[in-house]
């Protein structure tokens, strides 16, 4: 079955769950759900809900206030949120905030800004119900055609392990999807510049086949304006030296060719993301 299929029976079975319930007891409220946030700045922290308000937490020693101000069930099945952030410790204390996102396959996806200000957003940003990162390689190797470079894992992200040529120690690269199926990160770097690489994955489990990339942060398809084929490959485990691992990139890099494959949330992750947004508009009214 398909993520697709997937996410369509499951956001009906969700949605007949969280109605039922909400027409039996009014006061229904939501479950708790835990999030995996991450921004396309590579900063990604963990949001903790009980019905509408929760608490964010942040590695650098930050906690914010969340509160879901709409949570909407949109005609095709998809979700609409917007979500308040108000920071209370740490050097972001008194940060007000706006996360405006929509659920798709298990994924909460969207840009943030100053409150009130959609039509001038900051940046964007991205939530799982699950963020396993024991699967995530502590090392990985990445070369384009211009250069290469150590990835090593930090605190759910990535670092550039020396500055490399084109590289600085701040290039931070944050998992959006990593599964069997597909790898997609998203790259900044300290100068600013952003970009997103979508590869899908080998048969082997080690490296990523041709893929597609963007000068962009990567928020979910609806969030890509400009696509294009990219000459660049990502290996770890048994495949980590297989390509360099710094200096100058590969002037006849071919990484192998494949259809790319539909990765996705596990149909678990899926259905517990749906489960709580579904009975959370229950009990807001708006279904």
């Amino acid at each position: 079955m398909t993520s697709k299929l997937i996410f369509a029976a499951a956001f009906s079975a969700a949605l007949a769950s969280g109605l039922s319930a909400q027409q039996a007891n009014p006061n229904t409220k939501a479950d708790v759900a835990t999030f995996r946030e991450c921004e396309d700045s590579g900063r990604c922290g963990t949001w903790t809900f009980l019905d509408r308000q929760g608490t964010g937490q942040w590695p650098s020693g930050e906690v914010g206030n969340l509160n879901f101000e709409k949570v909407q069930i949109n005609p095709d099945k998809t979700m609409f949120v917007v979500v308040h952030r108000a920071d209370s410790t740490g050097k972001s204390a008194g940060l007000q905030r706006e996360y405006w996102g929509t659920l798709r396959n298990g994924r909460i996806c969207g840009e943030y800004g100053a409150p009130g200000h959609r039509d001038n957003p900051s940046g964007v940003w991205y939530a799982f119900v699950t963020h396993n990162q024991q699967t995530l390689p502590a090392k990985m190797h990445f070369c384009d055609q211009e250069h290469c470079a150590t990835l090593l894992l930090n605190d759910g992200r990535y670092m550039v392990q020396m500055p490399n040529s084109g590289y600085g120690t701040s290039s931070v690269w944050t998992v959006y999807e990593f599964n069997p199926d597909k790898l997609i990160m998203n790259r900044r770097d300290s100068s600013g510049f952003t970009s997103f690489y979508s590869a899908p994955v080998s048969s082997d489990g080690n490296s990523t086949l041709s893929g597609e990339s963007g000068n962009a942060s990567y928020a979910g398809e609806d969030a890509v304006r400009q696509v294009m084929r990219g000459n660049f490959r990502f290996t770890w485990g048994s495949a980590l030296d297989s390509i360099p691992g710094n200096y100058a990139g590969l002037k006849e890099f071919t990484p192998p060719q494949q259809q790319a494959q539909s990765g996705g949330p596990s149909p678990e992750e899926t259905i517990q993301m749906l489960r709580f947004l579904t009975a959370l508009a229950s009990a807001m009214g708006n279904n």
